[in-house]
């Protein structure tokens, strides 16, 4: 196997692999979770995708789809570059694709086989509050996420209590049918050694002679030298050689010297003749995508190894991680010594340089902790002007953080994050995202001059602000009245039709009541935005956000008729097209878990013959075809499963509910099928209510209740010949069960998945969000595959 994994990792990258990147692949591809330590620049990010290439090539037993999570979008978005331009990764035929909230290219994390993502969305949807879908998709991702391979990178950089400790938790919900691999370069040694114990994984860490042997780590040195001042930008200036590297802490500051740089740059000065072939960038994090990507594009190709430019990139904390990018001489102000770590390995990044990091003093420390700045700031000043390599850089984080990071592990032990976790998946509630993932002490803000938005907020490009810096902001804006309006609340309507189409509404939102937000929609007027320096309320700029995705609202319009068989052969292919193989390794888990055999592709396809059993009422026929009759003439002995509609000219036809009918009909039926039969009673049990609970919530995720129906005359007839089509091992079924022909309005929430995290009851709850996965993607996709075979 380590030839093997040394023959891909060469195509993959041109270089040889080194002995710590072949030891991760093993391990992961022989069911080993993994946690890796070892310094910036060492070829993490390819080693971590190693076995996936290797398992997808060589057809192992493997997840078919990575989700590589990060802490911040600029992360995402340099790693999604890099990899998705891989040329063998390309000969693979292995899609890459990113889903950020400024970019979400993949919002149902569906199209990619790798996919780069934000922590904050991978946890949002693990949790069923994804950040990138409305609540009444709020079901749709968590599955994604399950029987997939699990990269969180840099996660060290999470907050302990909210994001760290959720994370932690679900990777022990699911341990053993998701492989996860952890990395970081700034964990205490005493907490890399807790996790891994806690959390059944083991270590990957790379030993100072294999260090000495990497070439981004041979011949180099960073000299760091502590200022009790503020930093400046006279200073910078000072300093500046051919390519320096500011990092602030706060965007404000970052705004700041750059305009200051700026200024001096056009004075006619002995400042400005030096800088006058020097160009200046700034980045931070509120930027749109578009002008992010520019930047980072322009940023890499004057930071790269070799680069012979002349430029001063000033920054915050989003180059910390994953841009791979260097320079001669690095101003930084002072912040947590695992932070300022990451910082420092954009200086002298790369074999053979050396490289100058000034460290500076602050007024605020915000957004970091007081004491552990100050406590890194006593620590370098006792090092002061001596190289920090790898392993003084480990000394002083086990000093800085070592009592801090065991206290928080103790404290998230004893939580009840658990329960935490299974009231999210109860109630969907996005609110947790405070709780669970981080303080969203920041807003996402979509910025237009409409303030009825008539389109999919969530299919715009957004940006994102510290919370109470818009709450001060807007406040100030009150006061001084000139606005007709500042920001507006995005409501969700009510109305919608199969999943493919919503409404939203907006209402008016003071300062006050920004606090509980998460996405608004602001004036470019008030709330300015200017491509040099980003979201700003300096009164620079007023672009508007553009919409940047063509989501399933796109094609809301315009619904085309089709049967009940049509529809159910429209599903079955879109199960083929999107989900074939893609759970096997989810699924050959459990099998071997449980200790049974079961096709669950047919087990699948029963569950979607059966999903919109409720349209064979009489009353939901009645209605569908006289509505249809209007348009054009529709034999009385069809079974409709869609009629015609146009948004823009038809008025909205109500049908009754029909989702309850096909979960109370399969649980009944299902119980006693053939594919079952000598099964335990409460694997039956727990397979039924996983299936039927994904049927009742395949339009809603909160849906409990069974609507009356009455079954037209050929309903049975219908139902058999569909299952003699796609699923003829659960033939024949118990035609004189009275549940079939007709049932009263009834609420079965105690038939449905109850989210419990133990034994059976934790499969029944991942097995649901699964298969309401797989139910509500290929419902959705239904439509745009009948559009193909119409062509």
């Amino acid at each position: 196997m380590d030839k093997l994994l040394a023959k891909y990792f060469q195509k993959l990258t041109d270089y040889n692999a080194f002995d710590f990147q072949i030891n991760l692949a093993n391990k992961l591809l022989f069911d080993k979770d993994i946690i890796v330590q070892a310094p910036t620049g060492t070829g993490k990010t390819f080693a971590s995708i190693l076995p996936f290439i290797v398992a997808k090539a060589e057809n192992l037993s493997f997840p078919r789809k990575m989700i590589y999570s990060l802490p911040m979008r600029v992360l995402a978005n340099s790693l999604y570059k890099t990899v998705s331009e891989n040329d063998f990764i390309k000969e693979l035929g292995i899609k890459v694709t990113l889903q950020t909230g400024e970019q979400p290219d993949d919002p149902l994390l569906l199209e990619g086989d790798i996919i780069f993502t934000t922590i904050d969305q991978s946890i949002s949807s693990l949790l069923s509050i994804p950040l990138s879908l409305p609540k009444r998709q709020a079901n749709i991702n968590s599955g994604a996420l399950i029987g997939s391979y699990l990269v969180f990178d840099e996660f060290h950089l999470l907050e302990s209590d909210k994001s760290w400790a959720t994370l932690f938790f679900l990777l022990r919900l699911l341990k053993g049918y998701s492989p996860f691999c952890l990395m970081t370069a700034t964990l205490s040694e005493k907490l890399l050694n807790e996790f891994a114990k806690e959390s059944n994984a083991e270590i990957v860490s790379v030993d100072q002679i294999e260090i000495n042997k990497i070439p981004s780590q041979r011949n180099k040195q960073r000299i760091i030298e502590t200022k009790n001042s503020l930093l400046e930008a006279n200073t910078i200036i000072e300093e500046h050689y051919k390519r320096t590297i500011v990092i602030c802490n706060q965007v404000s500051r970052c705004q700041k010297i750059f305009l200051e740089l700026k200024e001096l740059k056009e004075a006619k000065s002995e400042a400005g003749e030096k800088l006058k072939n020097t160009e200046l960038i700034c980045i931070h994090s509120r930027f749109f995508g578009r002008d992010r990507q520019r930047k980072e594009k322009k940023i890499l190709e004057l930071f790269k190894k070799d680069s012979l430019a002349n430029a001063i990139l000033i920054a915050t904390q989003v180059i910390e991680v994953g841009i791979d990018i260097t320079c001669d001489t690095m101003h930084i102000e002072i912040s947590p010594i695992n932070s300022l770590l990451q910082r420092i390995g954009r200086c002298a990044r790369f074999e053979n340089e050396n490289g100058k990091v000034y460290v500076y003093n602050v007024e605020s420390y915000l957004p970091y902790s007081k004491e552990l700045s100050e406590n890194t700031f006593e620590e370098l000043k006792k090092r002061n002007k001596t190289n920090m390599d790898y392993l003084t850089s480990q000394q002083v984080i086990d000093i800085v953080l070592t009592n801090k990071e065991i206290s928080e592990l103790n404290r998230t032990l004893s939580s009840n994050r658990l329960e935490e976790i299974k009231n999210s998946w109860i109630k969907c509630e996005k609110s947790a995202v405070h709780h669970l993932i981080r303080e969203i002490d920041s807003i996402s803000l979509i910025l237009t001059k409409n303030p009825n938005l008539n389109e999919n907020p969530y299919s715009f490009e957004s940006l994102s602000i510290y919370r109470y810096t818009l709450i001060n902001e807007v406040k100030k804006l009150e006061e001084k009245s000139q606005f007709d309006w500042i920001v507006r609340k995005i409501e969700e309507g009510s109305n919608f039709i199969e999943d493919l189409q919503n409404e939203f509404n907006y209402s008016s939102l003071s300062s006050e009541q920004l606090k509980t937000e998460q996405l608004v929609i602001a004036n470019p007027e008030a709330i300015n935005y200017n491509f040099e320096i980003g979201l700003n309320f300096l009164g620079v700029g007023n672009d508007c956000s553009k919409k940047i995705s063509k989501d399933a609202t796109d094609k809301k319009f315009v619904i085309t008729k089709d049967t009940y068989d049509e529809h159910i052969s429209f599903l079955i292919e879109g199960y083929r097209k999107y989900f074939k193989g893609k759970n096997d390794y989810f699924f050959e888990k459990l099998k071997s878990k449980l200790k049974i055999e079961i096709d669950f592709e047919e087990l699948i396809n029963f569950m979607i013959v059966l999903h919109d059993y409720g349209k064979l009422n009489k009353e939901w026929q009645r209605r569908a075809k006289e509505f249809q009759k209007k348009k054009v003439y529709v034999s009385d002995n069809v079974i409709l499963a869609h009629t015609d509609y146009d948004s823009k000219t038809d008025s909205r036809i109500i049908l009754p509910p029909h989702a309850g009918a096909g979960a109370l009909v399969l649980l009944f039926l299902l119980e006693k099928s053939n594919p079952l039969k000598g099964m335990k009673d409460e694997i039956v049990t727990m397979l039924s209510k996983a299936i039927a609970t994904a049927i009742m919530r395949h339009h809603s995720p909160l849906a409990n209740d069974v609507t009356q129906y009455y079954l037209i005359q050929n309903g049975i007839k219908e139902i058999e010949q569909l299952l003699e089509d796609n699923a003829k091992n659960f033939l024949p079924i118990e035609k004189g069960n009275p549940i079939l022909q007709s049932y009263h309005n009834d609420n079965i929430s105690d038939y449905m998945v109850s989210y419990h995290y133990e034994n059976l009851d934790l499969i029944e709850t991942l097995l649901y969000f699964c298969f309401v996965r797989i139910l509500r993607i290929c419902d959705q996709k239904s439509f745009e595959i009948k559009e193909e075979y119409k062509r």
